[in-house]
């Protein structure tokens, strides 16, 4: 059985962005029949016979394979790949095999270390050296009574002015970990752009920063967003909305948490001006605000699930 017989097709009812390409491709192919024999392109398959020395020299080293092998790696296969490296590519010195040449086992301990040294040693660009890291949510949102559904997250001069700080940094950093309330109110003088879009709500900011989160759909800043076309590209894109659709709309049509898009519903896989149990997409503003004639349900079901996270 091919890798492509073995994939599962998944629900037709997901949005398409959250499914899986290789499904997608088989669905449009259907019973059409290939002219020659088929090539599955199914996550990297081999499709060739292992060459007839690796089973030998395998079976030699086979008591070897109890222990992951050292990241220096054989001092002939470093300066093999220092050499290719310097045949390969227009390179200003020879690589040092010993000291720039890193052996890894997958790709992921590369981009981590790749990352590491590019914050380290990248000179000749002026101003500090950052690494990009995808702000998906903010808020509470593993406990949040209130979810709110946004696009993604806007770009003004405070974020970077409190990006350049060790203080803002830890606070983003805390962000990630699903716990961290909003941003506290107290002594701004410019609001959260999240106090006038939850007014109706009727509590102090103070209070509500610990019950409500914000789930972006791109997970990158920026001060407008044009290409939708990348969304299903981004990881951070995908996961959000898988997570969004297998479990927090779910659990806000049983009316355990109040969901309220207030950002390109259609991209979420909802329905404009629908709502099922605390599940909403009412009719807003580019900005993100509810008009009034649409958010009556949905800031009443906020008080109650505000009410009774208050009881608890």
């Amino acid at each position: 059985m091919s890798a492509v017989d073995r994939v599962t097709p998944s629900s037709p009812d997901r949005p398409a962005a959250s499914r899986s390409p290789f499904v997608r491709l088989r669905e449009l192919l259907g019973d059409s029949q290939p002219g020659m024999p088929a090539i599955s392109l199914a996550v990297g398959e081999p499709q060739h016979a292992v060459p007839s020395f690796v089973g030998p020299v395998l079976a030699a080293h086979i008591e070897e394979f109890g222990r992951y092998p050292m990241n220096k790696g054989l001092d002939a296969f470093c300066s093999a790949a220092a050499d290719w490296l310097g045949r390969r590519f227009p390179m200003p010195r020879p690589l040092d095999p010993n000291s720039e040449v890193l052996i890894l086992s997958g790709s992921r301990e590369g981009l981590f270390t790749g990352a590491m040294a590019a914050e380290r040693w990248v000179t000749g660009r002026t101003g500090r050296p950052a690494i990009l890291m995808p702000n998906p949510f903010y808020g509470p949102l593993r406990t949040a009574p209130i979810v709110l559904l946004y696009l993604n997250p806007g770009l003004s001069q405070r974020d970077l002015s409190e990006a350049e700080t060790e203080e803002g940094r830890q606070f983003y950093w805390r962000q990630r970990q699903g716990n961290e309330p909003l941003r506290s109110q107290i002594n701004l003088k410019k609001k959260s752009w999240w106090v006038s879009r939850t007014k109706r709500f009727g509590v102090d900011p103070e209070y509500l920063r610990h019950k409500l989160a914000v789930l972006e759909l791109c997970a990158y800043h920026s001060k407008t967003f044009s290409d939708g076309s990348l969304l299903p590209k981004l990881p951070s894109s995908r996961v959000a909305i898988n997570w969004a659709t297998s479990h927090l709309f779910a659990r806000a049509r049983s009316q355990e948490r109040v969901v309220i898009c207030l950002r390109s519903a259609k991209r979420w896989g909802l329905t404009i001006g629908s709502h099922e149990g605390w599940l909403f997409a009412p009719k807003v503003t580019r900005g993100g605000y509810m008009f009034k004639s649409e958010n009556e349900n949905a800031v009443e079901a906020a008080k109650v699930a505000l009410r009774a996270a208050g009881e608890s």
